[in-house]
């Protein structure tokens, strides 16, 4: 078992004074036994490797204590106690680091647990100690993988004890051994239950069952999908909504490194979906410089390859922008559909010179998801005419593979999910229409939850949800977030980025969605819709689901990181929105249980479609008036998708 990571080694002596450190990049840490076939009783025992550029090091691995606050940004810390050792880890895919850590403490609980009944464990841990600084590879054998009663045997040592989850140990606070009040061994914290933490399940339990199901969810395309990735291919993928593009995304984040991975998308309401940040944030550029005439003060104007220059010159003068390009590795674009073409281009050309490299984009590995049959780029002037990201002149040579996503997730009527593929293709079939027209006498069981109303324009969401909750003479509650950033646009980059508002007004009887999961099992999850039935003793109202579930909603905290110096900006705030209304743009990515919309006002293509597929079945949905010319794709879209379907 090996972990790839940047690694920082703090050795401390008696008085837990910190030496020397420095930042290992591209180190190795293993996990290894003993190869002494002779000697039995040492087949149980660990022993940890750490490989870098300078050093070569192997401990025996005893009493442990592990720090995984900040796991899924790729960082843990991990202390070894007889040794008085501290590796930091970070820059590491938090998917492999999270079995890493898993494997660990499995492998560890179990070898001390049959250490205590060694019959002779005096002369093994002597043995053993003679051997730890002389061990060479030729003495070190594979750790045997996890089998199922591996886990079982740790899951029955651990049952009612929580695995500790603190932060990762900064250098400055090494010192500050007063702060880690624990000092136990890793059977131990199998054993007993040392520290409560605010989890319902233990952390090993916890990590095992998310690390283990991920991938055992993946349809055979997503495996596709993520087998491409590994081997370093740039790819497209697909589909429909509904296919899991955004949950593979969440995977794919966890398999690669978090300092020189980028997750971007072309909006930021979909960029908060995944975790990440505009690719315009990223890049440094809007794409206004594409209009006729560039308004503002940044200098631009024109087009053609003179226009590219000046953005690269803008850049370099940017530390931030231009770091982010010279960190990235591996950039993830969602919802690819809204990008246009001649911002791709501009990427392109940015990447190649930044870089210097000219490779395809710079050599960066290049993960694109979206569905072109959604909602398109939005263009400044009615007379300008759509070019999709893949009519870009790079495009072909940038993306080395295509795979279509074609098992849907979200519904599971099939009446309903053909209708959908037809009205994604831009027809209307007179048994589609039917159905649809048929759908505005429709009458909803549940009278205290609403229908959420799909609006076109974002004004008329304003308007509903503004009347609506001024028409309730209840009690009211305001709720302002708490923004952290040291940046002056901190607060303009949130409203961008974070799916919570800045204020948010509630009263008894409010129709409110979820805009975070706070219980996947529980089927409370981003979209999932309710009312206010109260508020309790702390001011915080009590949500009443469709599932009949009641929950004292809290505040969640969104983070974004936004440069590649690791900063981040945060907000904290209820994950709660009102729900008599939403726009179509702002539904991308939602599950709704309950739909009402209005097809008269639709522009664009993609957007019907959009809207419809955000409802889990039929019974789940009201058109109040249906019109068929509402229902259209662009002939080069559809064209585009004909010709990879004979792929």
């Amino acid at each position: 078992m090996k972990l790839r990571c940047d690694l920082i080694i703090q050795n401390l002596n008696t008085n837990t004074t910190s030496n020397q450190e420095k930042l290992h990049k591209q180190s190795t840490i293993g996990l290894y036994r003993p190869k002494l076939e002779d000697i039995p009783d040492t087949s149980n025992q660990i022993i940890l490797t750490v490989e870098t550029k300078t050093l070569n090091v192997k401990y025996k691995l005893k009493r442990i204590e592990l720090y995984t606050k900040f796991i899924n940004e790729g960082k843990a810390t991990l202390k070894l106690i007889d040794e008085n050792v501290y590796l930091l880890i970070s820059n590491s895919p938090s998917l492999t680091l999270t079995n890493f850590i898993s494997f660990l403490q499995i492998k560890l609980a179990k070898s001390n647990k049959l250490e205590h009944n060694d019959k002779n464990p005096k002369f093994v841990n002597k043995l053993l100690s003679n051997l730890q600084c002389n061990l060479g590879k030729n003495s070190l054998a594979a750790i045997s993988p996890l089998t199922e009663r591996d886990i079982s045997d740790v899951m029955k040592i651990q049952k009612n004890s929580k695995i500790p989850n603190q932060s990762p140990i900064r250098a400055s606070d090494v010192n500050k051994t007063a702060r880690m009040s624990r000092v136990t061994s890793a059977s131990s914290l199998a054993l007993k239950q040392q520290q409560q933490v605010n989890e319902s399940k233990p952390k090993l339990q916890r990590s095992l069952s998310s690390s283990s199901n991920l991938l055992v969810q993946l349809t055979n395309e997503q495996k596709s999908v993520i087998n491409l990735i590994k081997n370093k291919q740039n790819i497209f993928f697909t589909g429909s909504g509904g296919t899991g593009k955004s949950f593979l995304i969440s995977i794919i984040k966890k398999m690669l490194p978090n300092e020189n991975c980028f997750v971007t998308a072309s909006t930021g309401v979909a960029a908060s979906l995944i975790g990440g940040i505009t690719i315009h944030a990223f890049s440094g550029f809007t794409g206004n410089e594409f209009s006729h005439e560039v308004e503002g003060d940044d200098g631009l104007s024109g087009l053609g390859s003179d226009k590219n220059k000046r953005i690269l010159e803008r850049i370099i003068k940017s530390k931030d922008k231009l770091n982010n390009w010279k960190r990235c590795q591996h950039l993830i674009i969602d919802e690819i559909s809204m990008i246009d073409a001649d911002y791709f281009d501009t990427l392109e050309f940015l990447a190649r010179s930044i870089k210097n490299n000219d490779e395809p984009f710079g050599g960066i590995q290049l993960i694109i998801s979206g569905d072109f049959l959604q909602l398109p780029p939005v263009t400044r002037y009615k007379e300008e005419k759509k070019k999709f990201c893949f009519q870009a002149s790079t495009w072909s040579e940038c993306i080395n593979s295509t795979i279509q996503l074609t098992k849907i997730k979200r519904q599971e009527d099939t009446q309903f999910i053909d209708l959908l593929e037809e009205i994604r293709f831009g027809r209307c079939s007179e048994k589609t229409a039917e159905l649809l027209e048929k759908s505005k006498n429709k009458v909803f069981k549940n009278k205290e939850i609403l229908p959420t109303k799909l609006c076109t324009h974002k004004d008329d969401v304003e308007f509903i949800n503004n009347k609506e909750i001024n028409d309730l003479n209840t009690d009211k509650q305001v709720y302002t977030s708490y923004d952290s950033g040291d940046f002056g646009y901190a607060k303009k980059m949130l409203n961008i980025l974070c799916p919570a508002k800045e204020e948010i007004v509630l009263k008894v009887n409010s129709q409110v969605m979820l805009i975070k999961n706070l219980d996947v099992a529980g089927n409370l999850v981003n979209g999932s819709r309710g009312y206010v039935v109260g508020f309790n003793e702390n001011k915080l109202p009590i949500v009443k689901f469709m599932n009949q579930t009641e929950m004292v909603i809290k505040h969640e905290t969104w983070t974004f990181k936004i440069n590649s110096a690791g900063q981040s900006i945060t907000r904290k705030q209820l994950p709660l929105q009102l729900a008599w209304a939403i726009s179509i743009h702002k539904s991308q990515g939602m599950t709704l249980d309950c739909v009402e919309l209005s097809l008269s006002r639709v522009f664009e293509y993609g957007q019907a479609y959009v809207a419809l597929s955000r409802a889990k079945s039929l019974d789940n949905l009201r058109i109040l008036d249906f019109d068929p010319n509402a229902i259209k794709a662009n002939e080069t879209v559809i064209k585009f998708y004909e010709k990879l379907k004979r792929y």
